[in-house]
Protein backbone atom coordinates (compact mmCIF):
# COMPACT_ATOMS: atom_id res chain seq x y z
CA UNK A 1 0.00 0.00 0.00
CA UNK A 2 1.57 3.40 -0.96
CA UNK A 3 -0.28 6.57 1.07
CA UNK A 4 -0.39 9.50 -1.20
CA UNK A 5 -1.53 12.40 0.90
CA UNK A 6 -4.02 13.59 3.81
CA UNK A 7 -7.60 14.68 2.67
CA UNK A 8 -10.56 16.64 4.71
CA UNK A 9 -13.41 14.96 5.27
CA UNK A 10 -15.12 16.76 2.14
CA UNK A 11 -13.25 14.09 -0.02
CA UNK A 12 -14.40 10.89 1.72
CA UNK A 13 -17.84 12.02 1.18
CA UNK A 14 -17.12 13.04 -1.95
CA UNK A 15 -15.84 9.76 -2.41
CA UNK A 16 -18.57 7.67 -0.96
CA UNK A 17 -20.93 9.48 -3.41
CA UNK A 18 -19.24 8.86 -6.44
CA UNK A 19 -18.73 5.24 -5.86
CA UNK A 20 -22.61 4.52 -4.85
CA UNK A 21 -24.04 7.14 -7.74
CA UNK A 22 -23.86 3.92 -10.70
CA UNK A 23 -24.68 1.40 -8.08
CA UNK A 24 -28.18 -0.41 -8.41
CA UNK A 25 -28.82 -0.18 -4.64
CA UNK A 26 -28.61 3.61 -4.21
CA UNK A 27 -28.42 5.41 -7.92
CA UNK A 28 -32.47 5.83 -7.71
CA UNK A 29 -32.10 7.79 -4.61
CA UNK A 30 -29.32 9.91 -5.28
CA UNK A 31 -30.20 10.74 -8.97
CA UNK A 32 -34.09 11.51 -7.58
CA UNK A 33 -32.47 13.72 -4.83
CA UNK A 34 -30.30 15.63 -7.37
CA UNK A 35 -33.46 16.52 -9.49
CA UNK A 36 -35.17 17.40 -6.58
CA UNK A 37 -32.97 19.78 -5.49
CA UNK A 38 -32.46 21.05 -8.61
CA UNK A 39 -28.80 19.78 -8.60
CA UNK A 40 -26.28 19.00 -11.63
CA UNK A 41 -24.77 15.22 -11.09
CA UNK A 42 -21.61 17.11 -12.07
CA UNK A 43 -21.52 18.22 -7.98
CA UNK A 44 -20.96 14.20 -7.72
CA UNK A 45 -18.65 13.11 -10.82
CA UNK A 46 -16.15 16.07 -10.64
CA UNK A 47 -16.49 17.97 -6.99
CA UNK A 48 -15.29 21.22 -6.31
CA UNK A 49 -13.95 20.40 -2.68
CA UNK A 50 -13.06 23.86 -1.85
CA UNK A 51 -16.80 25.11 -2.55
CA UNK A 52 -18.30 24.81 1.44
CA UNK A 53 -21.65 25.13 0.17
CA UNK A 54 -21.27 22.00 -2.17
CA UNK A 55 -19.37 20.11 0.57
CA UNK A 56 -22.80 20.67 2.84
CA UNK A 57 -24.86 19.75 -0.06
CA UNK A 58 -23.13 16.57 -0.56
CA UNK A 59 -22.87 15.85 2.87
CA UNK A 60 -26.48 16.26 3.20
CA UNK A 61 -26.73 13.97 0.50
CA UNK A 62 -25.08 11.32 1.93
CA UNK A 63 -28.06 11.53 5.07
CA UNK A 64 -28.93 8.10 3.09
CA UNK A 65 -26.33 5.79 4.51
CA UNK A 66 -26.68 7.73 8.06
CA UNK A 67 -23.85 10.40 7.82
CA UNK A 68 -23.63 12.62 10.81
CA UNK A 69 -26.50 10.52 11.82
CA UNK A 70 -26.40 6.95 12.50
CA UNK A 71 -26.39 3.46 10.46
CA UNK A 72 -23.06 2.83 9.02
CA UNK A 73 -21.42 6.34 10.48
CA UNK A 74 -23.26 5.44 14.15
CA UNK A 75 -20.69 6.68 16.80
CA UNK A 76 -18.08 7.55 13.97
CA UNK A 77 -15.61 9.53 15.35
CA UNK A 78 -14.97 13.16 14.87
CA UNK A 79 -10.94 13.20 14.77
CA UNK A 80 -10.76 10.63 12.06
CA UNK A 81 -7.26 11.44 9.58
CA UNK A 82 -8.57 11.09 6.01
CA UNK A 83 -5.92 9.83 3.80
CA UNK A 84 -5.73 9.04 -0.24
CA UNK A 85 -3.79 5.48 -1.04
CA UNK A 86 -3.31 2.70 -3.52
CA UNK A 87 -3.85 -0.71 -2.29
CA UNK A 88 -1.63 -3.85 -4.27
CA UNK A 89 -4.37 -6.50 -4.71
CA UNK A 90 -2.71 -8.89 -2.20
CA UNK A 91 -3.32 -5.54 0.36
CA UNK A 92 -6.67 -6.44 -0.19
CA UNK A 93 -6.72 -10.23 1.20
CA UNK A 94 -6.46 -8.92 4.77
CA UNK A 95 -9.10 -6.00 4.81
CA UNK A 96 -11.84 -6.76 6.94
CA UNK A 97 -15.68 -6.78 5.68
CA UNK A 98 -18.30 -4.77 7.96
CA UNK A 99 -19.32 -6.61 11.29
CA UNK A 100 -22.71 -7.58 9.62
CA UNK A 101 -24.58 -10.91 9.66
CA UNK A 102 -24.30 -11.43 5.86
CA UNK A 103 -20.01 -10.88 5.89
CA UNK A 104 -19.63 -12.09 8.95
CA UNK A 105 -21.33 -15.56 7.66
CA UNK A 106 -19.57 -15.28 3.86
CA UNK A 107 -16.36 -14.49 5.55
CA UNK A 108 -16.70 -18.03 8.31
CA UNK A 109 -17.00 -15.28 11.49
CA UNK A 110 -13.05 -14.18 10.27
CA UNK A 111 -13.99 -10.90 8.40
CA UNK A 112 -11.57 -11.01 6.06
CA UNK A 113 -12.09 -10.20 2.27
CA UNK A 114 -9.92 -13.57 1.31
CA UNK A 115 -12.49 -15.75 3.49
CA UNK A 116 -15.52 -13.86 1.77
CA UNK A 117 -13.94 -14.60 -1.91
CA UNK A 118 -13.34 -18.60 -0.68
CA UNK A 119 -16.89 -18.75 0.53
CA UNK A 120 -18.41 -17.20 -2.88
CA UNK A 121 -16.24 -19.48 -5.06
CA UNK A 122 -16.66 -22.62 -2.86
CA UNK A 123 -19.53 -23.87 -5.22
CA UNK A 124 -21.77 -24.69 -1.68
CA UNK A 125 -22.88 -20.56 -1.84
CA UNK A 126 -25.24 -19.39 -4.34
CA UNK A 127 -25.60 -15.80 -3.02
CA UNK A 128 -26.43 -12.99 -5.20
CA UNK A 129 -23.29 -10.91 -4.38
CA UNK A 130 -21.12 -13.36 -6.87
CA UNK A 131 -23.16 -12.09 -9.79
CA UNK A 132 -22.13 -8.24 -8.64
CA UNK A 133 -18.61 -9.59 -7.82
CA UNK A 134 -18.70 -11.28 -11.38
CA UNK A 135 -19.96 -7.95 -13.13
CA UNK A 136 -17.42 -5.54 -11.16
CA UNK A 137 -14.50 -8.08 -12.21
CA UNK A 138 -15.81 -8.03 -16.18
CA UNK A 139 -16.04 -3.88 -15.65
CA UNK A 140 -12.10 -4.62 -14.64
CA UNK A 141 -11.03 -6.91 -17.40
CA UNK A 142 -12.09 -3.87 -19.73
CA UNK A 143 -9.81 -1.69 -18.21
CA UNK A 144 -12.60 0.48 -16.26
CA UNK A 145 -11.08 1.92 -13.23
CA UNK A 146 -13.29 1.44 -10.38
CA UNK A 147 -14.21 3.87 -7.79
CA UNK A 148 -11.95 4.61 -4.62
CA UNK A 149 -12.76 2.17 -1.76
CA UNK A 150 -13.48 3.66 1.88
CA UNK A 151 -11.93 2.11 4.58
CA UNK A 152 -11.63 2.56 8.16
CA UNK A 153 -9.68 1.26 11.40
CA UNK A 154 -7.42 2.60 14.07
CA UNK A 155 -4.46 2.40 12.01
CA UNK A 156 -3.41 1.62 8.41
CA UNK A 157 -2.65 -2.37 9.78
CA UNK A 158 -5.77 -3.35 9.93
CA UNK A 159 -8.29 -1.49 7.63
CA UNK A 160 -12.04 -2.57 7.44
CA UNK A 161 -14.25 -1.92 4.18
CA UNK A 162 -17.00 0.99 5.18
CA UNK A 163 -17.58 1.04 1.43
CA UNK A 164 -16.42 -0.79 -1.47
CA UNK A 165 -16.94 -4.67 -0.39
CA UNK A 166 -18.29 -5.65 -4.20
CA UNK A 167 -15.12 -3.89 -5.41
CA UNK A 168 -12.90 -5.36 -2.72
CA UNK A 169 -14.17 -9.17 -3.82
CA UNK A 170 -13.81 -8.26 -7.61
CA UNK A 171 -10.53 -7.04 -7.35
CA UNK A 172 -9.23 -10.29 -5.50
CA UNK A 173 -11.22 -12.16 -7.99
CA UNK A 174 -9.81 -10.13 -11.03
CA UNK A 175 -6.22 -11.12 -12.13
CA UNK A 176 -5.19 -7.76 -12.87
CA UNK A 177 -2.04 -6.33 -11.06
CA UNK A 178 -2.52 -3.04 -11.06
CA UNK A 179 -2.67 -0.28 -7.83
CA UNK A 180 -6.82 0.45 -6.69
CA UNK A 181 -7.58 3.12 -5.12
CA UNK A 182 -8.71 3.87 -1.68
CA UNK A 183 -9.74 6.43 0.99
CA UNK A 184 -8.93 5.82 4.38
CA UNK A 185 -9.95 7.12 7.83
CA UNK A 186 -8.12 6.66 10.99
CA UNK A 187 -8.91 7.43 14.45
CA UNK A 188 -7.61 5.74 17.91
CA UNK A 189 -11.35 5.54 18.50
CA UNK A 190 -13.01 4.07 15.24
Amino acid sequence: MRILEAVSEHRMVAAFLKAEIDSPRWRNYILTRLAQDGRPRTIIDSPELDDVPENEYRASLLSYRGYRQNAIFSGFPENTRWQTALLEPTDCRNLRVMKSPEWTTLSATSRTASDVVKSLTSGKTQHALLTQVLGAVERLRAGEILPEMILVSTSVNDLIVMEGHVRTMAILFSDRHTEFPAVIGTSEKM
